[in-house]
């Protein structure tokens, strides 16, 4: 009886913790990283990607990731970038991408240079150079470091030229960032190399808004990108205007158009053959675009900037630069080359005045420049900061000498206004 008595007592004990325990709650489920992952978008997951990955760029103060290369791809544009080399495609309605520059084998033919002192460094092919493609959060950009000494930034930015009313990105917006890693204030000189690929079957290379075609070896200056505006490639079908003039663009101080191999081979201040065609032994009716913006003495850490645009159009459109800069519609149609007359200007509106800050020159002596000026009374605007660079003044110094030599047809209020503006770029020499 007592072992039964136990028994029982030990059941009861055992029903009510039994009873007690509590009962289990259904908690929702933690979803895993890669479920979250899924739900989102293409574009939110690139972001993602973006924040986790990207530094700083302390001479820029901006951000930006690390790739090995990279696209960007709209509607109607893309933009390709490897660590030597770079490329624009126009996209068509239908068909495949055209490109704007050269691309046979992943070509290198288009490039920047630097001079910095009397050092010159070709970015893409000097290995002393590093090399970087990045990632931005509204673009891309090519990097080119020689430690100590330089960096040379490429930004890329792809735009519409009306979006405003809703156009897709037809252009890009390229920045050329120079900074100085040195420690002392030094020269640089910087130049873009375009090996554009439109135009070399028609009947002309280029043409430009005050109607110039171009199909030699030429070199132009700021006065002539005053009413030149641009220069207009096109293969009958898809278009590129590299816009060297305006409001929104840095002042060139030289283009020069010619064979990629003579700009190659070019010196830094050499002159062209203006005789002498696109024709080269490495290659038939080959043109390209070399653009040199004035040099700037920046002290260290200092960073000087120049912008342009490459504007393209597809399916026989016009391409839109004129709209972007000046906010006007293209008055030339650029894929009928041969109905534009050899020496007619196309009708433009008068240029705008540049605002782009520069670092003074200090390198030039005064003395040096033979004065050339007349008794003027001319308003003159105030004197930027490019055009005392020397080969500017000389530039100014020589159309002066060409107009007052030209006893056919003599400007004097253009004489009068270059001579004006030669005494106030004197002027302002004499107060550095």
């Amino acid at each position: 009886m007592k072992k039964i008595l136990v028994l029982l007592c030990a059941m009861a004990l055992l029903d009510s913790v039994v009873a007690a325990k509590p009962k289990k709650v259904a908690v929702p489920e933690k979803p895993a990283a890669e479920k979250v992952s899924k739900k989102l978008t293409k574009e939110e997951k690139a972001e993602l990607r973006f924040k986790q990955n990207a530094v700083k760029d302390e001479n820029l103060d901006i951000l930006y990731m690390p790739v090995s290369s990279y696209e960007i791809e709209k509607k109607s544009i893309a933009l390709k970038l490897e660590k030597k080399s770079f490329n624009i495609l126009v996209k068509p309605e239908h068909g495949i991408s055209v490109p704007v520059l050269s691309s046979v084998d992943n070509s290198d033919s288009s490039y920047f240079v630097v001079k910095i002192g009397n050092s010159i460094y070709n970015l893409s092919q000097d290995n002393a150079v590093k090399k970087q493609v990045r990632r931005t959060k509204d673009g891309a950009q090519l990097a080119f470091v020689r430690p100590e000494l330089f960096q040379i930034t490429v930004d890329f930015k792809l735009i519409s030229s009306k979006e405003k009313e809703g156009f897709d990105e037809d252009a890009v917006q390229m920045t050329v960032y120079a900074t100085n890693l040195s420690g002392k204030s030094r020269d640089i000189s910087v130049k873009a190399v375009l090996d554009t690929a439109l135009g070399e079957n028609t009947s002309a290379h280029f043409i430009t808004a005050d109607g110039r075609k171009i199909n030699n070896e030429s070199s132009y200056d700021i006065f002539d990108f005053e009413t030149m505006r641009y220069l207009l490639s096109s293969d009958g079908r898809t278009s590129s205007q590299i816009m060297l003039f305006g409001e929104k663009i840095s002042p060139v101080l030289r283009v020069v158009v010619a064979n990629p191999s003579i700009i190659k081979n070019l010196g830094w201040d050499e002159a062209v053959n203006t005789k002498r065609t696109f024709n080269h032994i490495s290659s038939f009716n080959n043109s390209a675009v070399m653009i040199e913006w004035p040099k700037v003495q920046l002290d260290p850490k200092a960073t000087a900037e120049n912008t342009f645009f490459i504007f393209t159009a597809a399916d026989d459109e016009k391409c839109r630069g004129m709209n972007y800069i000046d906010g006007v519609e293209p008055l030339v149609q650029q894929i009928k080359t041969s109905d534009l007359p050899e020496n007619k200007a196309a009708a433009q509106p008068p240029a705008p005045t540049i605002k782009v800050e520069r670092t003074p020159s200090k390198f030039m002596n005064v003395n040096d420049v033979s004065d050339k000026r007349t008794n003027v009374d001319f308003v003159v605007p105030p004197i930027k900061d490019y055009q005392l660079d020397p080969r500017y003044i000389q530039n100014l110094i020589d159309k002066i000498d060409s107009l007052q030599s030209d006893s056919g047809s003599v400007n004097k209020n253009e004489i009068q206004r270059l001579n004006a503006e030669l005494d106030a770029i004197l002027a302002k020499l004499r107060q550095q």
